[in-house]
């Protein structure tokens, strides 16, 4: 009877304690900092328990935790891609193809030679950034998308003027200069890629081999 009592009054201690929030942020000297967390831009809002607001520059902060984004966080020039044919076309003109921007990247597969992250944009898009252990920031895996026409309204007047997409696959350019340390990985082997997860995956493993 005695050890029930001991158990529900601790119990009502433990209850009545307050709960810490799960949300916070590391700066990079090394802080841990928790509160509520709200990305604002280039920025960082911390509310903490004591009602005040610190405001961070995304560029002091390491890594995030909250209930819509977990992990490191990057300012970065992000190169926007986009495989909507009316979209591509909109920024062949104005050149909107660029932004400076803060993302919050998920480790996705850590290895000894290389990092694969991901990432995702307000529209949705997957992005990949890797980093070797002599970078200092991962770096975004390229891809782009152009418009590509067959068809000739002159010649062809009775034909319509059909336009795809084609792929601009720049971090095959990327991933052989990062991974030239290595000759078992070929550029047939880099060309065989897609810019898909597993394909990141498969070609850091085959990297991972080399001595």
């Amino acid at each position: 009877m005695k050890m029930k009592a001991v158990f529900f009054l601790f119990l009502f201690l433990t209850a009545s304690l307050p709960v810490r929030s799960q949300h916070f942020i590391v700066t990079h000297p090394g802080d841990t900092l928790w509160g509520e967390i709200k990305l604002n831009g280039k920025e960082i809002a911390l509310l903490k328990s004591d009602g005040t607001t610190r405001i961070f520059p995304a560029d002091d902060i390491a890594y995030i935790h909250n209930s819509r984004y977990t992990g490191t966080v990057l300012h970065t020039r992000l190169t926007l891609y986009s495989d909507n044919i009316d979209v591509v076309q909109k920024w062949d003109y104005k050149g909107g193809d660029i932004i400076d921007t803060v993302m919050v990247l998920k480790l996705v597969f850590k290895s000894k030679k290389m990092d694969l992250f991901q990432a995702v944009d307000k529209d949705k898009a997957m992005y990949y950034f890797v980093k070797k252990p002599t970078d200092s920031l991962p770096i975004q895996m390229i891809v782009k998308y152009g418009i590509q026409t067959y068809g000739d309204r002159v010649f062809l007047r009775n034909d319509a003027v059909v336009s795809v997409l084609a792929q601009q696959r720049r971090y095959i350019d990327q991933l052989t200069l990062m991974m030239i340390d290595c000759d078992k990985i070929t550029l047939a082997d880099l060309n065989m890629m897609d810019y898909r997860i597993y394909s990141f995956k498969k070609i850091i493993r085959r990297y991972n081999k080399c001595k």
